[in-house]
């Protein structure tokens, strides 16, 4: 066994029902020596890999096996953990009584200002090689350089829409064309009060 191959059960965002369970991630080794039991994490999910939120809920070390074909944790959402060893159980406990996922208890348990959402952006490589592009790529990448601001560029790349649309957007990637980043933002923005003199 190599050492220093640690895995981690992640409690995964908007997992529905039927399969919510802890899901395994490799901890990238600059991790290794960081206490993530209680952090949100980034993660990439499911067949597409979109990034969701995550929280590890344990960290142990992995045997050659259980590591195969597993994916690695993108980024740490929190410095330090959100919930505490208590907080936890008591997540454990709302998931066995409740009929509940296990972010349902997570976010049961967090206060609305520190829930987190994934916000994917994307950027244009510099000096890419665009000679091997077919005609739809040329054209998507046209738009995105007439786009106006972030907002707009991103939204020209949002893969929800369409299947034919992803496979677009991902072919682009796949020829380095474009690039792309997530991290996490909060879902609520903090209250503040203005005042006027």
């Amino acid at each position: 066994m190599e050492r220093g191959q640690y895995i981690a059960a992640v409690a995964v965002h908007s997992a529905a029902y039927a399969f919510d369970k802890p899901f395994h991630y490799l901890l990238p080794p600059e991790l290794y020596h960081q206490h993530l039991e209680g952090c949100r994490v980034i993660v990439p999910f499911g067949r597409g890999n979109q990034k969701r939120v995550g929280l590890v809920l344990s960290v142990s070390e992995g045997v050659g096996e259980t590591r195969r074909g597993l994916k690695r944790i993108l980024s740490v959402a929190d410095s330090e953990p959100i919930l505490n060893e208590e907080q936890l159980l008591l997540m454990h406990w709302l998931k066995d009584n409740t009929f509940c996922t296990y972010y349902d208890a997570i976010r049961t348990l967090l206060p609305s200002a520190l829930q987190l959402r994934v916000q994917e952006h994307y950027s244009l490589v510099p000096d890419a090689d665009t000679s091997g592009l077919d005609a739809q790529q040329k054209q998507l990448l046209q738009f995105l350089h007439h786009a106006k601001n972030q907002k707009e560029f991103d939204a020209l790349l949002d893969v929800q829409d369409t299947p034919q649309k992803k496979q677009l957007v991902e072919s682009l990637l796949a020829a380095n064309v474009i690039t792309a980043s997530a991290d996490a933002a909060a879902r609520m923005k903090q209250k503040t009060v203005r005042m006027v003199r």
